[in-house]
């Protein structure tokens, strides 16, 4: 399953960026994030101007923004 798919699964805040993938900054996404450490290495932290939360951006992570780009 991908980091994605996981956060997906656990119900947690999905956003994007082309395909950088945001998620929110808190314990259950830490230790999803944790399980991944390439993805884990890559992510930063940001404020959310929308929801004004913390959120991680993980490059290159939101999966339906490559399968777009595959099915093209």
């Amino acid at each position: 399953m991908t980091l994605y798919e996981r956060v997906k699964a656990e119900g947690g805040y999905i956003s994007n960026h082309e395909s950088d993938l945001y998620i929110e900054v808190n314990d259950p996404n830490r230790v999803i994030l944790a399980r991944y450490p390439i993805e884990q290495s890559n992510a930063r932290i940001f404020t959310n101007r929308v929801t004004g939360k913390r959120c991680y951006d993980i490059p290159f992570a939101y999966d339906p923004w490559w399968n777009e780009m595959v099915g093209r």
